[in-house]
């Protein structure tokens, strides 16, 4: 985007925005087949009579889309992420300690 028109275009046609292309060609780059970068990415209706029986997706996105909205859920302020922070931030000082240090 490289002007205020840009902007306002695309937050007019939000959904449009998508990072899915450069998302694929990471997982073929990074070993991914064909056939598992789409099935990811297919949407739960096209994939019903294979998943019968699992949790259901209430929300009916795509795999991706589905991992994507629980990450947001997780690392959204509030207690799921202040517990991944302090858990986080706990081994790290662990970690950093100078007679864990001193030893290496």
């Amino acid at each position: 985007m490289t002007s205020a028109s840009d902007v306002s275009a695309v937050y007019k046609n939000i959904d449009q925005l998508t990072f899915d292309d450069y998302i694929e060609d990471m997982m073929l780059r990074f070993g991914a087949s064909k056939q598992a970068v789409g099935a990811m990415m297919r949407t739960p209706d096209q994939l019903e009579a294979a998943t019968a029986g699992l949790q259901p997706n209430p929300s009916r996105k795509s795999l991706l889309h589905h991992c994507q909205s629980l990450y947001h859920q997780a690392l959204h302020p509030g207690q799921k992420l202040d517990t991944l922070q302090d858990n986080l931030l706990g081994r790290i000082h662990t970690s950093l300690t100078w007679d864990l240090m001193s030893s290496k």
